[in-house]
């Protein structure tokens, strides 16, 4: 469900932007685990905008029934995820390599950061593939 509802729109956003736009293209891919609701929350779609706004510490946040779920956050990610975001509005480049149509790359970020090419490639090639016009 997650590839049908961001994933495939995301790539081909992505794809589109990067081949077509004067400006340039990054991408990432939030992959820090909340162990909310017994784990099942996961990576789940938003789960970076803490992150991104640095308020982690927030109690509302906080515990097994709440977003981040019961344990912390790795110490200094949401710092990181901040800087790179007011980076990112200040100058137009995060601190990552830039996403194109041929390495496609994309920073992974969890506990550790790490730009990675092409990542998920089966799964984007499976949602870009073009169906026959029916009619």
């Amino acid at each position: 469900m997650g590839d049908a509802l961001f994933g495939a729109g995301s790539w081909a956003l992505a794809e589109a932007h990067a081949t077509r736009a004067p400006s340039s293209t990054f991408a990432y891919e939030f992959a820090w685990r909340s162990e909310a609701l017994d784990g099942q929350l996961g990576a789940t779609h938003a789960i970076e905008l803490p992150f991104v706004f640095d308020t982690t510490g927030l109690p509302v946040l906080n515990g097994p029934h709440a977003m981040l779920g019961p344990r912390r956050p790795p110490a200094g990610l949401a710092a990181r995820v901040h800087g790179a975001w007011v980076r990112f509005a200040r100058t137009g480049d995060p601190g990552w390599a830039r996403y194109d149509d041929r390495r496609r790359s994309t920073m992974h970020i969890d506990a550790e950061w790490a730009v990675v090419e092409d990542p998920r490639s089966e799964e984007r090639r499976a949602w870009s593939v073009q169906l026959p016009a029916r009619g």
